[in-house]
């Protein structure tokens, strides 16, 4: 798919398909971002639709988008509908809530192609509905490409933030409903702080530390 005859189509594809890429980088990972699509497609879906009892997505409604010519696209394209039952299994059984009963930090990189950055929207929403945005759930994004692509020194900072949360989050809910600039900037300088003795390898671990 990388030939460059196919430079035109694999353009298109990666529009209408919203492929993630890194523009410093952008036929490789284009290719491994097809190729996580295609694996997911052939592999996953089979044994999502095996275990929830039934195909779990339909297009009918969908309109592609990024083509050349996306009226002719979108004729062309097959229709499908989404099983009811497997649905009713992926909902009642699978899907998440957004109650917790302690803190989630969680961590997503912006370009991930695995699992799309609008799940962590999502996930944000529902948290907020039950009142455990901010209050319980802090999520740290990541200006990156690639599925969990994340730095030693990001990692332990998401690190510490969950270790300081429970102290942090009494004032942070108290004065707003959400952590703004100041306040995001506080608790970056604490962990700052905290991770000092790794920074200068006074604890053995120096930037080549895993």
């Amino acid at each position: 798919i990388t030939h460059p005859l196919n430079a035109s189509r694999l353009s298109q594809w990666a529009a209408v398909a919203k492929l993630p890429a890194d523009a410093g980088n952008w036929l490789a990972t284009v290719e491994q971002s097809a190729r996580d699509v295609l694996r997911y497609s052939v592999v996953n879906l089979r044994d999502a639709s095996a275990t929830i009892g039934g195909f779990p997505y339909g297009n009918r409604l969908r309109w592609y988008s990024g083509s050349a010519d996306d009226v002719a696209l979108n004729r062309a394209v097959p229709r499908v509908d989404a099983s009811p039952f497997a649905l009713y299994t992926m909902m009642s059984q699978y899907n998440t809530t957004g109650r917790l009963s302690r803190p989630l930090v969680t961590m997503h990189t912006l370009r991930d192609q695995q699992v799309p950055y609008w799940h962590e929207d999502l996930y944000a929403l529902k948290t907020l509905v039950s009142g455990a945005l901010v209050t319980r759930h802090y999520n740290i994004p990541v200006d990156r490409y690639g599925h969990c692509k994340f730095m030693p020194d990001e990692m332990l900072y998401a690190f510490f933030v969950m270790l300081l949360y429970d102290e942090l989050i009494d004032t942070a809910a108290a004065s707003a409903p959400t952590i703004d600039a100041a306040r995001d900037a506080a608790i970056r300088e604490r962990v700052r702080a905290a991770l000092a003795p790794w920074r200068n390898g006074s604890r053995g671990i120096g930037r080549g530390g895993r």
